[in-house]
């Protein structure tokens, strides 16, 4: 798809979503992707519904992973976006974020989670990371009472880790 918005609405996609521009991927609540989802410009990538692979961002776009969302694999902001992953919403994998954009997570990790960019890394309080959370970059670690990470917590960039 180019410059278009790609939606799965009560409908299971099999096989990989590639949009390519200022288009956005919207899996809904009842969608499903079996496959990979990459997004390649300054749309978004919104999981409200279910994906079984990775999902990648490569552009000014974001990741968001609602509440009802699920993604088994890794999911990977490679430009300036975001990467959010809401109260009860879960990867599968590892998240990271190469560039510019924050990393909030409030949900389910199981993987490492990692920030080498010059934005922040928060872990709020509804948090639940089973691996490692490293930051790397310019911006700060955040750590909010109530977190878990069964793993080694590191800010090994120029910016501080923050308890609060």
């Amino acid at each position: 798809q180019r410059g278009g918005v790609v939606a799965t609405l009560d409908c299971t996609v099999e096989g990989d979503v590639r949009q390519v521009g200022k288009g956005s991927v919207v899996v809904s609540k009842t969608g499903k992707v079996d496959g990979n989802i990459s997004e390649s410009g300054s749309g978004h990538v919104k999981v409200h519904g279910e994906v079984d692979g990775n999902v990648t961002e490569r552009d000014s776009g974001s990741v968001r992973v609602y509440r009802s969302g699920s993604v088994d694999g890794n999911l990977a902001e490679r430009g300036t976006g975001d990467v959010r992953v809401d109260r009860r919403g879960s990867v599968d994998g590892n998240v990271s974020e190469t560039r510019g954009g924050k990393v909030v997570i409030r949900g389910t990790v199981d993987g490492n989670v990692k920030e080498t960019g010059t934005g922040h890394l928060q872990l709020m309080r509804t948090a639940k990371v089973d691996g490692n959370v490293y930051e790397r970059g310019a911006g700060n670690l955040y750590v909010y009472r109530g977190a878990k990470v069964d793993g080694d917590i590191s800010e090994g960039g120029k910016g501080k880790r923050i308890n609060r």
